[in-house]
Order: C-alpha cells, then structure tokens, then sequence
C-alpha cells in the first residue's frame, strides 16, 4: 500500500514540472486535460490518507505555510464574497492540495530521499526539452514549430522565465548533487545546463545565475583568490560594460541582441534602461486596484487574472495587508533557518531560496506552481534536520 502512495506522489509530482495536463489539453481534448488534473488531486488525497498514519515528524518550517493559507483565504475570501469574485478560488486550490500532500508524504525520511531522486531526474528532463524545443523552434505557446524559429527558449511552460527559473534550480541542485566517478561527466552535464539557462535570454534568469554562482562556489573564494580577483576586477568589469559588442560578434536575433542589452544595463546599474517588457505596466495595474483596497484585497486569485507579475504585490491584491505580512513571515523563517544551517546546506538552499524570491518579482506565479510548492516543502523538511 505505501509503494502505491509513493507512486501516486511521484506522478502528480512529475505531471506538474512537465506540465503534462497543458500538452493533454491540447492535443486531445480540454475534458481530458481537466479530468487529469482531478485524477492528480484524487491521487494525492489518497497518498495523503496512506501515510497519515505513518511515524514521522512534521517539519516546523513548512508549517509557516499553514499560517500563510489561514490568512490569506480567511482575508481573501471576504474580499472574494465582497466584490463577488469567487469564481477565482477553484484555480487556486491545486497548490494548497499539493501542500498538504506532500507535507504529509514528506514527514517519513526515505520518502524524502525517493522524491530527491525524482526531482534531479525530472529537473534534467526539463531542461533537455528546453534545449531540444528551442533548436527545433517548438513554441508551446502555438503548439507547433514557427517557420523562422523562436527568439527564446520558452520549454514545457512556454515561458521563458518559468523556464529559466527551473534551469537554475537544476544547476544548482546539479552542482551540489551530482558526483559521477568522471568529473568531466559532471561538467558537461553543468555547461548543458547552463546552456539551456542562456537560451531563455532571461535578463532576471541570467542575473540570478551570476549570483547562484558566487553563492554555491564559495568554497573557491579563499583570502589569496580573492586577493588575486581583485586585480582581475578591471577585466571583468570591461567585459561587462562591453556585453552586447561581444554578443554582436554572433549571430543573434534582434530580440536577443536587446536581452543582451537588458543584461548589460543590469549589471552595470543603468536601471533607466533596463526594458521590463511590458511587465511595468502590468504591474502598475495591478499596484491601482491594490491601492484601492489595501486591507482586505480584491479577492482570492485576482492578482494571477490580472497577469501583474509580481508574486509578493499580488498576495497582496488578492487578500489584503495582513496575508501579506503572514508570506513575509513565511520567508522570514526559511532565511532564519538558512542563515544558521551548516554551511553545508546554506549556500545552496541559500541559492535555491533567493531563486524563488527574485523570481517574485518578475513572475505572478512563483507560488502556484505544484512542483515549486513541493520544493518549498522539501527544504523546510531539510533545514529542520539539524
């Protein structure tokens, strides 16, 4: 019976990071694909009610997140009911089921350590379509190849920074895990993957991906290393006020060449110029209706139907002031937790964590995304060992 449990976990794992129900929808029919999402729903519940009962501990970390669904959908819901927006709730129960689900699965360590497994191989996956969908010039978006190809990686999500997001999780998680006998096995395994990062021209994915370095490496910086890097400050310095002199000497698209640009302005602070695409504007619309109503919010998954792009600012439409406070007490114990862990686990959950949170600001979905939830989950689990 727990081998079964175990496995109905792992699927509504796997479908959710290969966004199976999305390629189902389409290709078949829109009755299929919802009634795979209720047949993941239907499997977690039951995994859930196998390993109730099973001897374990909860973690105190995750828990954070039982406050933060308390507060959001008690607030939200009155907002919901007020401006009569209950139409928003069902399409944000998925996550919440899969929390409760996999927070239960997760109590029991050599669950844990079979999710662990699944999660690298799923994560590489991923990012072998990414690279395979941009050379063939698939766009999830059309469901098809586009005659003169695609500017940006978008992967199994058709978004390029979703995409770009799950890359960088899988170089970090790559990085610290993944130990063939053959080091060059394992180098060559991190340059596809970041590979697959730099095809997203993701001007957040690709700043991130500088900063997870420096994270994750820190082992390299010893008091000589640093010493010597200071004199090669000057040369890196140049090389990125020069990016897109550099990037000119390939063949990129004009939409590259501009992520490029993006990359560079960030770098050297140009802020000015930095181009949003589009998301300002976005997110400025979604800031009026907060302004509206900052206490008790718009309603329950308004922010998403808005495309705002921002998790935190839509918490914060969605619910109101007090939810929002809850989420950053939620990442308050997480970075508390990271910050005292061994500095074996710190500097890459550490990575991992600030991934997410950068991600907030940029992308509206960053929390409702199954498999992140369950990574989420996964690292309380881990923090809380010690």
């Amino acid at each position: 019976m727990k081998k079964l449990g175990i496995i109905f976990f792992l699927y509504g794992f796997i479908v959710s990071i290969l966004n199976i129900q999305q390629f189902l929808t389409h290709y078949i029919s829109t009755g299929v694909g919802q009634n795979f999402a209720y047949l993941n729903l239907v499997l977690l519940v039951l995994g859930s009610l196998i390993f109730l009962k099973e001897d374990g501990v909860y973690s105190t970390t995750a828990k954070t997140w039982i406050f933060f669904y308390i507060t959001y959908y008690a607030f939200g819901l009155v907002a919901s009911i007020t401006f009569d927006r209950l139409d928003y709730i069902p399409q944000t129960i998925v996550p919440v089921v899969y929390f409760f689900g996999f927070f239960i699965f997760f109590k029991t360590k050599k669950n844990q350590k079979i999710f662990f497994n699944t999660l690298l191989v799923t994560l590489f996956i991923s990012s072998v379509f990414l690279v395979v969908f941009y050379h063939i010039g698939y766009d999830v978006g059309s469901f098809g190849p586009k005659k003169y190809g695609i500017d940006r990686a978008e992967g199994l999500f058709g978004d390029a920074n979703n995409s770009a997001l799950i890359a960088i999780i899988t170089y970090i998680l790559f990085h610290k895990f993944y130990n063939p006998k053959l080091y060059l096995i394992k180098f060559m395994v991190l340059v596809f993957i970041a590979y697959s990062i730099f095809l997203t021209f993701s001007t957040t994915g690709l700043f991130i991906f500088v900063l997870v370095n420096l994270l994750i490496n820190y082992k390299f910086f010893t008091k000589e290393r640093i010493f010597i890097a200071l004199f090669l400050l000057p040369i890196l310095y140049f090389g990125i006020i020069n990016l897109t002199q550099i990037a000119s000497s390939f063949n990129l698209r004009e939409a590259q060449y501009l992520k490029v640009k993006n990359l560079e302005n960030l770098l050297t602070f140009n802020l000015e110029e930095v181009d949003s695409s589009g998301r300002t504007g976005l997110l400025n619309t979604l800031l009026n209706f907060v302004y509206e109503n900052p206490f008790i919010g718009n309603g329950i998954g308004f922010g998403n139907t808005m495309r705002g792009h921002n998790t935190i600012v839509g918490i914060w439409a969605d619910a109101g002031i007090v939810p929002l406070i809850a989420f950053f007490i939620l990442l308050g114990v997480y970075f508390n937790k990271i910050i005292r862990s061994s500095a074996e686990k710190r500097y890459y959950i550490l990575a991992v964590f600030l991934t997410f949170l950068i991600f907030m600001t940029s992308l509206q979905t960053v929390i409702n995304q199954p498999y992140i939830v369950c990574i989420f989950i996964y690292l309380g689990y881990v923090l809380d060992e010690e």
